[in-house]
């Protein structure tokens, strides 16, 4: 085996194991292979998306924010929202 990996044990649904399978056959590849692409892919958009949460947060904590109503006559402003966008959505916001 690789130097750089470690084996870890995980119990998967027989569906999701089964789905591995033939995504390999028709991959070429491994299920092992697939499977740590797959958890890559998450780590990689949980670790952006908690990045981006924590960013915001930081934002916030610094005075770097704007109120709904000055980002809202922004986006009508630049026709990204109609002016009537809280009416046609049924929301009662201002």
């Amino acid at each position: 085996m690789d130097e750089g990996y470690a084996v870890t044990s995980i119990r998967l649904p027989s569906d999701l194991r089964n789905r591995f399978d033939a995504l390999a056959r028709v991959a070429k590849r491994t299920r092992s292979e697939l499977i740590v692409e797959a958890m890559t892919r998450y780590a990689d958009a949980e670790t952006a998306y908690l990045a981006a949460i924590q960013e915001g947060l930081d934002d916030v904590e610094a005075g770097r924010h704007r109120s709904l109503e000055d980002v809202t006559q922004e986006w009508i402003g630049r026709g990204v929202l109609s002016p009537t966008w809280n009416e046609e959505a049924g929301e009662d916001v201002k």
